[in-house]
């Protein structure tokens, strides 16, 4: 549902209200009750959709923000949102706190803060008064980096993924959310690998020397291959993974990796990244800091 961010906003969206009902009145008027009543009907959806974005901006001015514990880095946005309306600033006065112009701060606003920093995140909530505590974003797990670890890692999904849809771009991929979904549920990742933020999304600091070395030693073969429009780095594992280096909820974890993006292509894993806060938050050529949400207390100081 589409969240009023303003006065104007409000006034706008109820004059769409009352023009439905008008025109639902102008139909009683010209055809009779019965076109009127069906008409209402296939606007009923709308306007009820209407009737909730006025009635949830109306309970936020008069109620408040309620206590804040997202499950997820992409929940603070929308919640900051509400946060700037419930403390009475308007964009313009939250951009010039932000020191930045007010269709930068429409931006941020407009696409409910995704893709910025925790900085400016911080940054937002300190202007409005916003107690958030960002300090239970832990970074990626302690867990040394382990070429082995990834070794296996890379030689598993060569040995469970067909060639036709394992390319070098989406076995970068494979141990990205092998990585950062295990970091999730347990505060540590599976290879240790850091990640930079390229173009086609999240790549290992370290795969392609491992990559390298694998086709060195003869347990993995790289070719180029033509699949449609795309030239394709095929990786095909020619060695059994040590899967004696993983336990066996780590695994199971690396199965269900490979089940879920068996038959995706690489483009479809590499857009999957981009919808990600990691990669979106991220300059390119940078180095993306995973984090793991454990908890978060966020109030409005009055």
């Amino acid at each position: 549902m589409f969240l009023i961010k303003s006065d104007d906003q409000r006034q706008k969206t109820m004059k769409k209200l009352e023009g439905i009902q008008g025109q639902i009145e102008k139909v009683r008027k010209s055809h009779g009750p019965e076109k009127a009543a069906a008409f209402a009907k296939v606007m009923q959806r709308h306007l009820a959709d209407l009737k909730e974005q006025i009635r949830s901006y109306d309970e936020l001015k008069e109620k408040g923000l309620e206590p804040f514990r997202p499950h997820h880095l992409s929940e603070v946005g929308p919640y900051l949102v509400k946060a700037r309306i419930v403390s009475g600033l308007t964009q313009t006065e939250l951009a010039k706190k932000l020191g930045v112009s007010q269709p930068m701060a429409f931006k941020y606003e407009n696409s409910e803060y995704q893709g910025v920093t925790l900085e400016i995140l911080s940054r937002v909530a300190k202007a409005f008064g916003v107690s958030l505590n960002l300090e239970t974003f832990q970074q990626q797990g302690s867990r040394t980096y382990d070429p082995k670890r990834q070794e296996a890692a890379i030689l598993y999904f060569a040995q469970h993924i067909s060639n036709t849809y394992l390319g070098r771009t989406k076995l970068m991929k494979l141990l990205y959310y092998t990585d950062y979904e295990w970091l999730q549920r347990r505060g540590i990742s599976i290879t240790g690998d850091a990640y930079v933020a390229m173009p086609y999304g999240p790549v290992p600091k370290h795969a392609q020397q491992v990559l390298d070395h694998l086709k060195k030693t003869g347990a993995l073969r790289i070719e180029k291959v033509k699949l449609g429009n795309y030239d394709q780095d095929r990786c095909t594992g020619l060695k059994e993974p040590d899967m004696s280096l993983f336990t066996s909820e780590e695994v199971a974890h690396l199965n269900s990796v490979a089940r879920r993006f068996e038959s995706w292509t690489a483009k479809q894993m590499s857009d999957l990244t981009h919808e990600d806060w990691p990669w979106q938050s991220t300059e390119l050529g940078h180095e993306i800091a995973l984090y793991r949400l454990t908890e978060i207390d966020a109030k409005l100081d009055r």
